[in-house]
């Protein structure tokens, strides 16, 4: 590979040539001759994936990127890891073909898969700094203590809002029928399946099938509050946004970002530097060339 030419897997950078005078916006998320942004999502010391060096914090960033796109391997381990598994391999492939990018199972630094996902993602990101190792291990160990964990790993639980007016009342043999269900349900781990057949009664049937669901969730929630959101959101994730409205008698809570330290904002301090201007840009292109001289 040439002088000025950065090793992208073989692949050359489409948007620019990725040389020492690529003096344009703030894209390049390793900066100059390599040097990486260890606290940046977008910012890999070494490969991801099949193959790769799969180091600890490269793989939490990239889990935790992907999460925002498909976050099932996120909520199956309930965050991060750190450590390189099946399911990250089949969502790294997924994201890669759904976006027409060479499916080959791995990212590497300032690579086509990275560049795809910074496009993507960048927004939501700005402003955080992806969790070191240790605060991966932490986020766990208080997960396993029954905190709610540092990292956030899952979407806002949805929950029943309002007096549900406008849905019709269940008769009394069909909350009998449904106060039998809760008892059933709450021996699953994973309410979900009986969710997704409540919802296709409600595309099927209407407003009555959406007040036997709101009624059933209600009683859920009641017994066990973790249950009834899972069975809820799983629920009204696939409805028209009125049948959502009148089964939850109030809007979704707001989509946040997956993978970020649950406990931070985003911060004046945390968010991303104003762009070097030209001068500076070409004394550390000078700096740089002094180094490979010597």
């Amino acid at each position: 590979m040439g002088l000025f030419w950065r090793d992208d897997d073989d692949e050359r950078r489409n948007e620019s040539p990725g040389s020492f005078l690529d003096l344009g916006d703030d894209d390049d998320e390793n900066g100059f001759f390599g040097r990486a942004r260890p606290r940046s999502y977008f910012s890999l010391a070494d490969g991801v994936g099949l193959g790769q060096a799969n180091k600890p914090e490269d793989v939490a960033k990239v889990q935790s990127v992907l999460a925002n796109w498909n976050d099932k391997p996120f909520q199956r381990f309930q965050g991060p890891t750190g450590f390189l598994g099946e399911d990250d391999v089949e969502t790294i492939r997924g994201y890669q073909g759904a976006h027409g990018l060479r499916i080959d199972g791995y990212l590497r630094p300032g690579g086509e898969t990275v560049r795809s996902l910074r496009r993507d993602f960048k927004d939501r990101f700005r402003g955080f700094q992806a969790p070191t190792e240790r605060e991966v291990e932490d986020h766990h160990t208080d997960l396993k203590a029954g905190g709610p964990g540092l990292i956030a790993w899952r979407q806002p639980l949805p929950k029943i809002q309002g007096d549900g007016r406008d849905l019709p009342e269940v008769p009394a043999e069909d909350r009998a029928a449904l106060d039998r269900s809760v008892e059933v349900l709450r021996n699953y781990a994973d309410p979900t399946g009986f969710a997704g057949f409540s919802a296709r009664e409600v595309a099927r049937e209407g407003l009555t099938a959406a007040a036997r669901g709101r009624y059933l969730a209600q009683r859920l929630e009641a017994a066990d509050p973790e249950l009834g959101g899972l069975f809820l959101r799983r629920l009204v994730s696939g409805l028209a946004p009125e049948r959502q409205q009148a089964i939850l008698g109030g809007p979704l809570p707001e989509r946040q970002t997956l993978g970020v330290l649950a406990a931070r904002k985003a911060e004046p301090e945390d968010a991303p530097k104003p762009a070097a201007s030209l001068e500076e840009r070409l004394a550390d292109f000078r700096r740089g060339l002094d180094e490979i001289a010597r």
